[in-house]
């Protein structure tokens, strides 16, 4: 008998009572002039049923255990708290898994109007208001700077975004060369125990090593696992 009481098991239990009306051995199949069909015969379809039935619960149970798994493997988002160069507040960034990379949703603030360049640094510390002790860009491939380098680009590199006159910016930007796997990983945005989130003070040109003629560091904040408020 097929066990119902699991994936399937809704779907399994009619198909069973349907073959127990239709084709199980035991059941009416009498053909029109009254006689019953021979018992191989019914057998046999009974045994072709049950094994549809068995595919079936199998398929069933595949694809949820499939979605189960990817809902299992996507990472929770992580929240960085951003500060500036005089330790204040400058807001926070929403870093999620997406389809190529780590996607950034910035929502900052005190921040000077204009382009700016951004940067995952290798260090998980930011201390103001050089935000030195982050280190240099996250760069495992040895690689120039630049996402337009035809010897780049660094692993922490990403487009540049804009802070409204205001000061503040609500936007998403996509760092493609990370991910949000382990801390063995070295193009993890937890490697070596967690990695930094820097915002310069001018545009990157994205061809310049270093760090693309960006400037200071101006607003920093410090990404590791398990930072999700």
């Amino acid at each position: 008998m097929i066990d119902t009481s699991n994936c399937g098991g809704r779907t399994a239990e009619r198909m069973m009572m349907r073959l127990d009306s239709t084709g199980q051995p035991g059941a009416s199949n009498s053909t029109a002039g009254g006689s019953r069909r021979p018992t191989a015969q019914r057998r046999f379809d009974f045994m072709r049923k049950l094994f549809y039935v068995t595919g079936l619960c199998v398929l069933t149970c595949g694809v949820a255990a499939a979605q189960g798994g990817m809902a299992a493997k996507t990472p929770k988002p992580v929240v960085v708290h951003l500060q500036d160069a005089k330790g204040q507040d400058a807001g926070i960034a929403t870093l999620s898994s997406a389809a190529t990379g780590v996607r950034i949703r910035l929502n900052v603030k005190n921040l000077p109007p204009g382009e700016h360049g951004v940067h995952i640094h290798q260090v998980a510390k930011c201390d103001p208001p050089d935000f030195k002790s982050a280190g240099a860009h996250l760069n495992p491939d040895i690689k120039q700077h630049g996402l337009e380098n035809p010897s780049g680009p660094h692993a922490g590199d990403m487009p540049n975004f804009m802070v409204k006159p205001d000061g503040t910016s609500n936007q998403a930007i996509i760092a493609p060369n990370v991910n949000m796997k382990g801390a063995d990983d070295p193009h993890s945005i937890f490697t070596n125990g967690g990695t930094a989130l820097v915002i310069h003070a001018k545009m990157d040109d994205q061809k310049t090593d270093p760090s693309g003629n960006s400037g200071d560091r101006i607003a920093c904040g410090v990404i590791m696992a398990g930072n999700g408020n």
